[in-house]
């Protein structure tokens, strides 16, 4: 044999034996402590990803901050326990097996603000398997506010969700004796009725549905002499996809919540491609996502259109099932979801484009809506990027936007529009609001084009207010009250003037919004008639009526069809088109 045969022999047989030297190292905790600290190992290195990772008859823990990295992860019979901390993260390369049949792995989370929006957690991934013992996670609430959570485990037992050292739903608030503050949501039932409470007595059995969410409320511990108010899980991680089934049934929307410990990408600004929106395009109504701010008791909505955006784990949300595609849509989650990246649901835009966050005071209760100016996007609805408001109930004063044109009375919370031609884009801007209330609109206004300026126009007192200045806003107080559109417009452009007849008139909106009624909005007070044609031009229906900037017109009886609408008021005429289905 050549001698260079042999150096070639050599050369492979040392690295194959390298290799398996690196690859089946195992670094074993010798003693309790943190997982950085090289003197709790028995190779005297902070564990890395080419590290088989046994934690012994001991705690080790990894403190909040600190990422952390194992090939493999083993524990112990107890005590042996692996803790991970609030913004602490692990990420194993294969497999994990537990030790103990319960809490071998302990995850926390802290809340950082008065809303669950807004937490660090400990989180988890593994790109293996993991055996059928139960870990645990642990989180803590604001008390006495509503939160949206989630399950994470595959089995979760209804009457273990609480501190474990307290008895059966301790933690959790009892309305009158015979119900628990911890329900799930039905929007197939009627108004009022839509969240179903789990009992208090007789406790209730079952493991909680996967990846599904729960509105839960937790007790004051000051008030009711507790000692956490914690919401904790316990049951097997989930090890692959999991899916869960959304409904079109009531209004459609379905509260269903992330079941992984991790944090999961939402959208394309956090994945292109493996993210909830884009994978479960084909069962949603509206690429949508609509999560509870208990802090502010008001919805947030999040879309294509908004900065990366990451689910947090144990985060319950809403979306809304595709229309007509029955009870038993299955909406899919995937591990390749999967980030420890978290983003905060309040994160600004990080880019230059043109952005207006709309705000509507009242009472001390403020509620938003933005308007995004945003290349390729039209004045229509462009799902993903337009954004209805949260429908499953009401939740008092609102504020949001319509169709800049085309508008067919779909409330939006986002409205996103071409960056081009804005003096010619008047926006209809929808309140509800008692009445007797003083109501104020204020606006946070990011990129203006130059000289663009935003002005909020009422019809009722024929005004135009300027409220891109620091610290504008417009006040007026609410004589009837007010729900939805007609009244209030939103401008951007380059003086105050108001506009020409031409233009105001082409802004308002005809629409139906049912068979039997046709709406006008955007009309100010006076007398105008509407006269509706078919398509053959014969008329088939003539009334006049007073405007007050929304007015509901009756129908006749008409067959299916496209139909033409001709307006006639003092400042001009306005023909639109309808279809009857």
């Amino acid at each position: 044999m050549k001698k260079n045969t042999f150096k070639k022999i050599a050369l492979l047989l040392g690295c194959f034996f390298a290799f398996l030297s690196a690859s089946a190292q195992t670094n074993t905790s010798t003693k309790a402590g943190d997982w950085n600290d090289t003197s709790v190992w028995s190779l005297g290195l902070v564990p890395t990803s080419a590290h088989d990772v046994v934690i012994g008859t001991h705690i080790v823990t990894i403190r909040s901050g600190v990422t952390a990295f194992a090939n493999s992860l083993t524990t112990k019979a107890s005590p042996s326990q692996l803790i991970i901390r609030e913004n602490a993260s692990l990420t194993v390369t294969g497999n994990i097996v537990q030790g103990r049949a319960n809490d071998a792995i302990y995850l926390f989370g802290l809340n950082v603000s008065n809303s669950a929006l807004n937490y660090k957690m400990g989180t988890i991934i593994f790109g293996g398997t993991i055996d059928t013992k139960k870990s645990r996670i642990r989180q803590a609430l604001p008390p006495n506010k509503w939160h949206l959570v989630s399950n994470p485990f595959a089995n979760a037992i209804i009457a273990n969700t609480t501190h474990p050292s307290s008895a059966i739903f301790n933690n959790l608030v009892v309305n009158g004796s015979s119900k628990k503050s911890l329900a799930y949501y039905d929007d197939s039932l009627a108004d009022g009725s839509k969240y179903v409470y789990y009992n208090n007595s007789p406790t209730p059995t079952g493991n909680f549905p996967i990846a599904k969410g729960l509105s839960v409320m937790v007790n004051d511990v000051i008030a009711t002499g507790g000692t956490t108010h914690d919401f904790t899980f316990a049951g097997i991680m989930h090890n692959g996809s999991v899916s869960t089934t959304i409904s079109d049934a009531g209004n459609g929307f379905n509260l269903v919540g992330n079941p992984y410990i991790s944090y999961l990408n939402a959208n394309t600004g956090a994945h292109a491609t493996n993210n909830l929106l884009a994978v479960n395009v084909g069962v949603l109504e509206e690429q949508t996502i609509w999560l509870w701010d208990s802090a502010n008791s008001a919805f947030v909505t999040k879309n294509l259109s908004d900065p990366a955006f990451r689910i947090n784990p144990i985060q319950g949300f809403f979306v809304k099932a595709k229309s007509g595609g029955g009870a038993a849509q299955t909406m899919n989650f995937n591990k390749t979801m999967e980030s420890h990246s978290e983003t905060n649901a309040y994160f600004k835009t990080s880019n230059n484009r043109f952005e207006i966050n709309l705000a509507l005071t009242v009472s001390d209760v403020t509620r938003k809506t933005a308007i995004r100016y945003i290349e390729n996007q039209t004045t229509d609805f462009d799902n993903g990027y337009d954004s209805s408001i949260f429908g499953g109930y009401d939740s008092g004063a609102t504020i949001f936007t319509e169709l800049a044109e085309n508008n067919t009375g779909k409330k939006l919370a986002i409205q996103s529009l071409p960056n081009t031609n804005y003096e010619n884009m008047i926006i209809p801007i929808g309140v509800n609001a008692a009445a007797g209330k003083e109501i104020t609109f204020s606006a946070e206004a990011m990129n203006l084009p130059n000289d663009i300026k935003v002005f909020i126009e009422d019809r009722l007192s024929n005004t135009m207010t300027r409220l891109d200045e620091a610290n504008a806003s417009y006040k007026v107080t609410t004589a009837d009250a007010l729900n939805g559109t007609g009244r209030f417009y939103l401008h951007t452009k380059s003086s105050s003037v108001l506009s020409t007849d031409e233009l105001a008139l082409q802004s308002v909106s005809i629409y139906k919004t049912s068979d039997e009624t046709l709406r006008v909005v955007g009309l100010t007070q006076g007398t105008a008639n509407i006269k509706l044609f078919n398509i053959l031009g014969k008329q088939m229906m003539g009334k006049k009526f007073q405007s007050n900037g929304s007015s509901d017109i009756g129908l006749p009886k008409l067959a299916k069809g496209v139909y033409i609408v001709q307006l006639e008021t003092a400042t001009g005429n306005l023909n639109k088109k309808i279809i009857l289905e």
